[in-house]
């Protein structure tokens, strides 16, 4: 009855090249990690403020932050209080969160942490690989409508662009007109052109996991411009070249995940809807996704066509069919490889910046590995038979840090701490006590859902995820409606790398 109703396949992800997605915390700063032999641990805030509490340090860690400013780093300070650090030590603070550090540890600053679900593991959205499947299927059908039709084309899609750029239109909706009309207008229960008369409502993906442990990495990324006078890095205000370091998962690794569609659901959107041109299978989707992908290899093996250091496209092994993620630049998460040179460059100059007459995109981001320049994103992905009874996703491969396993490193760091305590002859820890910041300056973050609030060069933060009422009500419209600051007295307590807001009073 099942199969009458879904098609199920096992599709296995292999990076070829880093791969990066970002999560919920946009980037890492030294205030939240310490590199130590080659590794970087994300140190967990709880366990470092337990921590620092239970040696009486609290108070010594904030007074160093304060006074080194950029400079600080918890490794330095943990050793001035004559702290043992190992290995095991930091894979206590830091919940088994590291990765292995790509580059001189001097040169970073801060990084961008790959997303990792409540478990502290990484995994690949299902959200992730069901965006790159619709940009697959789009590009296919507008291709096919090109090659049928130029002149529709251009009246259609082109010039209906190039109207928005005249109108001004916002430069984050600019073509979601396309995916409305093009995947969106159908006709069901009576419903018609919204998100439940999308097709791909009859394709599912499950979040993707590791086939075996893996180590993360982190890599630098530099930005390679294409010239009149040749290829160039991109170089920032210091004349070095514009570096943004991102934790990755590294080539060789293979993620699972389950693909389902629907075909009771795509029997309904056929009654209702003739003349259907989209992929109505599993097997058709697959055929979009290799055309799309072809296509954008073409296009990058264009762009680098004179550029000796670019070694990856020449294909000796596995042929990628499949880019996601942190610089898959915008040849593979739009339709740019359809539209005229002329309107690429008219959609950057207005959508980014204005770079004229130039190739539009003129650069792209890359790793620089052993004198090679190897471009992010690129998987090989092929989909298997799903036989019932068979796990997708393989036990015990994984560092799992459960709610036990988290206690039990909470005890180590207490033992570890007490030897400490005692070593040291600390008198007890004293609990930190309540500031009160009057007037301070206080915004609201809606991406992360943080209060933050800054006075006299300090500043505080509190993570309030949708519980708002540790703000006074008088202040909701001015900080959450219209986003702007207010100024308010704050109760602050000093807390692991800065303060905690604790209090938000009427004045």
């Amino acid at each position: 009855m099942l199969d009458e109703v879904f098609e199920a396949r096992v599709g296995v992800l292999s990076t070829l090249t880093p791969i990066h997605i970002g999560g919920v915390e946009q980037k890492l700063t030294p205030f939240e990690y310490i590199i130590k032999n080659g590794y970087v641990y994300h140190i967990s805030e709880e366990m470092l403020s337990k921590f620092l509490a239970k040696l009486n340090l609290i108070d010594k860690f904030v007074i160093e932050f304060e006074r080194e400013g950029h400079r600080f780093r918890i490794l330095d300070f943990l050793q001035k209080q004559k702290v043992q650090v190992d290995n095991n030590y930091l894979l206590n603070l830091s919940g088994g969160r590291r990765a292995k550090l790509d580059t001189d540890p001097l040169q970073m600053q801060d990084y961008k942490p790959f997303m990792r679900d409540g478990m502290g593991n990484i995994y690949i959205p299902g959200t992730s690989i069901k965006g790159v499947i619709r940009t697959a299927i789009l590009y296919c059908i507008l291709k096919n409508l090109k090659e049928k039709d130029p002149t529709q084309f251009s009246t259609q899609i082109e010039k209906r662009i190039e109207q928005d750029i005249r109108n001004k239109k916002n430069k984050k909706r600019m073509f979601e007109w396309g995916n409305e009309e093009w995947l969106q207008s159908f006709l069901i229960d009576d419903k018609k052109g919204s998100p439940h008369t999308d097709w791909l409502k009859m394709l599912h993906i499950t979040d993707a996991y590791p086939e075996k442990h893996f180590e993360p990495i982190i890599i630098p990324v530099n930005v390679l411009k294409k010239e009149k006078n040749g290829w160039q890095l991109k170089k920032d205000n210091t004349g070095k070249p514009t570096t943004i370091w991102v934790e990755c998962i590294p080539e060789n690794v293979s993620f699972r995940f389950q693909m389902t569609w629907d075909r009771r659901l795509l029997t309904e959107f056929s009654n209702s809807n003739s003349d259907i041109k989209l992929p109505k299978n599993l097997e058709e989707i697959m055929k979009n996704i290799e055309e799309w992908t072809n296509d954008v290899i073409k296009a990058e093996k264009s762009f680098f066509s004179n550029q000796s250091k670019v070694k990856f496209y020449d294909f000796k092994t596995l042929i990628p069919n499949f880019r996601m993620g942190f610089g898959s630049g915008m040849m593979a998460t739009t339709i740019f490889t359809l539209l005229s040179d002329d309107l690429r460059k008219k959609i950057r100059n207005y959508a980014g910046l204005n770079r004229g007459n130039d190739e539009a995109p003129k650069s792209r981001r890359i790793w620089i590995r052993e004198d090679s320049y190897i471009p992010l994103g690129w998987n090989a992905l092929k989909i298997m038979p799903y036989e019932k009874g068979n796990p997708i996703f393989f036990e015990n491969k994984m560092p799992v840090s459960t709610k036990k396993e988290q206690a039990q490193n909470m005890i180590q760091l207490e033992a570890i701490a007490q030897l400490e305590e005692e070593d040291r002859k600390i008198p007890p820890k004293q609990s930190p006590q309540p500031i009160t910041w009057p007037g301070a300056y206080v915004t609201y973050s809606p991406g992360n859902k943080t209060l933050i609030a800054s006075y006299e060069n300090k500043k505080a933060e509190l993570k309030i995820g949708d519980d708002k009422s540790i703000v006074p009500e008088r202040y909701h419209k001015t900080l959450f409606e219209k986003r702007k600051g207010i100024k308010a007295n704050i109760i602050v307590e000093p807390l692991g790398n800065a303060f905690k807001i604790v209090r938000i009073d009427e004045n």
